[in-house]
């Protein structure tokens, strides 16, 4: 399990709650986000966010929007 967070003006943070089930959040914060043939680094902010929330092919794990 694992957090990302962003605020305008900020960069992209993770914090890694279990590191086995984190290990694919780790993944994306250090490569970046698949969207299409590209990656969206962290560095994107918003644009990296999205791209989290974009459905994926995966049965064990889920990104969730909690922002409210």
């Amino acid at each position: 399990m694992a957090e990302f967070r962003w605020q305008p003006g900020q960069a992209v943070s993770l914090t890694i709650v279990d590191p086995e089930w984190g290990a694919l959040a780790q993944d994306f914060y250090d490569n970046g986000v698949p969207v299409g043939a590209e990656r969206a680094p962290p560095e994107a902010g918003p644009d990296f966010m999205r791209a989290l929330l974009q459905r994926f092919r995966m049965s064990y794990y889920k990104f969730v929007d909690e922002s409210g």
